[in-house]
């Protein structure tokens, strides 16, 4: 499932890759919940529980751990978004696809004999990357040429990941 914000200019911000047992939609724990942020898009197959936000907030109101969790829930989203922010300022472009490609690979990754597959493009590891899409390619190209992945349409298939791992 892809996690996205669409701009004023209408592009599509890739922000998050979600898996199963991700949970969106927090704001419903609100009483008075804000406008939505960004929106989930499936990309497979899948099944959504949702829950009206009348029935949400009288759950909660009647189980206050479903409140916590839903804060604790969203307090790692915020601490994915401030480790992705530390690593615009203190790592590389090559860095950065690493821990996307490593983090893919373990969340939603399929393994077979050869090696790992995730089925992204590059514009879509390159987003949650934050590079351009032509440093993407040229830092995949580099990788496939090391023989660490190969290349396909919509997929990566990693061989090597303790070759991307960073010390």
């Amino acid at each position: 499932m892809h996690y996205y914000h669409l701009t004023k200019q209408g592009e599509s911000v890739l922000l998050a890759w979600l898996v199963p047992g991700d949970v969106i939609g927090l704001v419903a724990l609100l009483e008075s919940p804000s406008p939505y942020m960004a929106t989930a898009e499936a990309t497979s197959d899948c099944e959504l529980l949702a829950w009206e936000h009348t029935v949400i907030r009288k759950l909660a109101s009647s189980h206050p751990l479903l409140g916590e969790n839903g804060l604790r829930i969203s307090l790692g989203f915020l601490r994915s978004y401030v480790q992705r922010h530390i690593g615009l300022v203190s790592k590389t472009a090559e860095e950065r696809l690493a821990e996307t490609i490593l983090s893919l690979s373990d969340r939603s990754g399929e393994v077979y004999p050869k090696g790992i597959e995730i089925r992204a493009t590059n514009d879509q590891l390159g987003a949650l990357a934050d590079i351009s899409p032509f440093t993407t390619s040229r830092v995949l190209s580099n990788w496939v040429r090391a023989g660490i992945l190969s290349k396909g349409r919509g997929r990566v298939l990693l061989h090597a990941p303790e070759a991307l791992m960073i010390d």
